[in-house]
């Protein structure tokens, strides 16, 4: 998703660049916690009926789907803002405070999109 705006007093423009994430963390949570108390319901019922194999399998699931989800929802949080000065041409990213920030002058900077070789995939867009 890219957020743009511009400031008429100051001569400036900014980008707000992040990917779009289709739930909140709280909706992360309440979905980990379904999948889990549902999967491990099910593996408790077989365990008690004498299937015990099935109950580290099963906790060995719900572990890892809860990695993939906490890992998809802190890669949504990354975020770049580039901003542009009548001198000055500002890119900083990072998740809630600024982790990388790059400086380049206006004046020897040239910037450039590169469409992506394949259908439906990003474009790149390359300062330097």
């Amino acid at each position: 998703m890219v957020v743009f705006t511009r400031n008429q007093d100051k001569q400036t423009q900014r980008f707000v660049i992040r990917p779009n994430s289709s739930l909140t963390w709280s909706q992360v949570i309440a979905f980990f916690l379904v999948i889990a108390i549902t999967t491990l319901s099910v593996a408790v019922f077989f365990t008690l009926q004498g299937f015990w194999v099935i109950l580290p399998f099963a906790g060995v699931e719900v572990i890892l789907v809860g990695w993939a989800l906490y890992m998809t929802a802190r890669r949504c949080t990354l975020k770049e803002v580039i901003r542009i000065g009548v001198n000055t041409l500002y890119i900083e990213r990072g998740r809630y405070t600024i982790e990388q920030k790059y400086e380049f002058m206006t004046a020897w900077t040239k910037v450039s999109l590169n469409p992506s070789k394949f259908r439906n995939h990003p474009s790149k867009l390359m300062i330097g």
